[in-house]
Parts: C-alpha cells; structure tokens; sequence
C-alpha cells in the first residue's frame, strides 16, 4: 500500500503504478479480453468491412427490447454504441446488474439475458432517452387500439408550450410525461435490431459483400412472422437496398413487393421525407404467408431527434401510405 502522503519524484510514482499493473497480471488479462468475444460479431466485422474491430465482438450484444409478441415491431440496423465503450469489461458489468443477469451458469445467463430485454423498460424507467422518446413521436399518429402502444394524449404537444425557461414543477410534469411515454414505447412494442452487435455509425456496405448480412434478413423475418403483427416498421433507408439485393437472390425463399417511393416535404429548402410501403413474403414453417410493412427511409435523419412535432408528422405520412399501400394490394 503507498504511502498517499510521501512525497513521490515522478519517476518513482511511474515505476510505483505500473507495477501495481504489470504484477497484477495486465498483459494477461488483455489476452483473457482477446479470446472472450464473439465469433459470429468478429466474422461479420470482417466480411463487411475488412476489419474485426467495426462490430462489437466482446460486449454484450442488443438483439430486441420489449414485448416479442407485441403487435407493433419497429426494426433499427443495430444497437448504437461506439465499439470501444461497448466492448468496455466495467461497461457490460454495469449492463449485467442493470438487467439483472444471473450468471450462475450459462443457462440462467441467457434467460435472464433475455427477461432483462423484456423488461428494459422498467428497468430502465428513470432515464429519459430521446432515441425512444422519438418512436413514440413517429408512432403517435398510428391507430392505438391496433398497434396497442399507449402513447400519452398530452406527447408531444405539451412540450410545444413549455419554454426554455421552466418551474420546477414544469420541469417535473415535464419529465414525468417523457418518462411514461419513454417506458410505454419500450415495454408495449417490440424492437429488433437487424445486427445485434453495436457501432456508432453503420458504415455503408458494399454490394458485393450484401449477401453477409441475409441470413440476418432470415433471422429478423422468422422473428416478425413469429406472431400476428399490425404494424411493421424498418427505420432505415439502409433496408430498401438490402431488401431489393436479398429478395432478388434465389437461396432464399423470401422475398419483399415494393410499393411506390413515396416523399413528404418535410423540411425547408427542399429537403424531403422518404418511405416506402412493402409487402413481405416469407415460408414460416410450413407455407409462405404475406405481411404488410414500411421503410422509413427518414427516420435516422441527425434533423428530427429533438423536433417531436416534426416526427409525429412524419409518422403520420408514413402511417397514411402504409395504409393506402395495404388496401390497394391486399
């Protein structure tokens, strides 16, 4: 133990601290890190990018949150975090007492793992996050009674009339309406991501190496057509062009009708919103059955995170060409 009030030359407290590290087994530990990761992470990473270090391959992964049997399912690319937080070992302890992952044996790891998904919304309900605060502006327009998320009649509006400058009690009921938004849009729907492995930014893919990422397709499809679903929701313009690469190749059996690109003025100088209405057609066991869905090619768009108002109405577009698409191609 040193001394905290010795007097230290610079010299000794370099050779004091990097002792504590090297005799307790530093570069051991770094090795230990290297091999606890996964595989699958690390391959993708790979064949996408060239690289193994695009992807997080040693931090826990993101596959959904909420309710897997939930009737509205809104699909992201994948979870997004910078990989070197991600694979942080003090990142996913923190991450494992969150959800509360037992981690008595491999069994109750993935259980728990997976009730903690379910569950992340309450576990989580403190914290106001404005990525979810955002779904549910874009859902907001939606029929309630199909897509079964409670979104508070107050959201967004309430937010247009309070100032920069608030009460405490505003800030309050201010918070309190984010917060309950917040939880139901996480506990009452379902999110996917499309890759469960974390990076800040999803860099572009380039064709030739799309067909890495359709047995994700697969995985993502068999999920949605796992149960009846009302609303289905892709919130990436990345989706068009994956989607028109997998339905085109014949090794998979699924496959996607496109509707009419559809665009929104949205924004000033110009600047459009984009969706554009599908129908998927995927063999769930044991025949092929059709389910209606949208891209939301604006939804990532850095221009909306903040402007609820601007979401909500986005949402509503999206929303009125899913609908027209759906009862013109039955």
């Amino acid at each position: 133990m040193v001394n905290q009030n010795t007097t230290m030359t610079l010299d000794d407290r370099i050779k004091t601290d990097l002792e504590n590290l090297y005799n307790r087994d530093l570069l051991k530990f770094i090795e230990q890190f290297k091999n606890c990761k996964i595989d699958a992470a690390e391959q993708l990473s790979k064949n996408l990018f060239g690289t193994p270090n695009e992807l997080s391959s040693h931090g826990l992964p993101g596959y959904y949150t909420g309710n897997r049997k939930a009737k509205t399912v809104m699909v992201m690319l994948n979870p997004g975090s910078d990989v070197i937080s991600q694979d942080n070992p003090f990142v996913t302890e923190k991450t494992l007492n969150k959800l509360k992952i037992n981690t008595v044996n491999s069994d109750e790891f993935v259980n728990s793992f997976q009730e903690g998904c379910r569950n992340f919304g309450d576990l989580d309900k403190v914290r106001i996050d404005n990525f979810d605060i955002k779904q549910a502006a874009f859902l907001k327009a939606w029929d309630k009674d199909k897509s079964e998320v409670d979104i508070p009649d107050e959201f967004p509006g309430m937010l247009k009339n309070l100032s920069s400058k608030l009460s405490k009690k505003e800030k309050e009921d201010r918070d309190n309406l984010l917060r309950e938004t917040k939880k139901n849009v996480l506990t009452q729907k379902l999110q996917l991501e499309l890759i469960p492995y974390a990076s800040r930014e999803f860099k572009n893919v380039e064709p030739s190496k799309m067909h890495f990422l359709f047995p994700y397709v697969e995985t993502l499809f068999d999920e949605v057509f796992s149960y009846e679903r009302n609303y289905v929701i892709f919130c990436s313009d990345f989706f068009e062009k994956l989607f028109r690469m997998y339905s085109d190749d014949t090794e998979y059996t699924g496959s996607i009708d496109f509707g009419e690109k559809k665009e929104w003025p949205l924004f000033q100088n110009d600047r459009k919103a984009c969706c554009t209405p599908i129908k998927i057609t995927y063999n769930k066991g044991v025949a092929m059955t059709s389910m209606h869905a949208v891209i939301a090619h604006t939804f990532p768009n850095k221009a909306l995170p903040n402007a609820y108002d601007k979401m909500q109405e986005y949402g509503k577009f999206c929303y009125e060409e899913f609908k027209k698409y759906m009862n013109s191609n039955p």
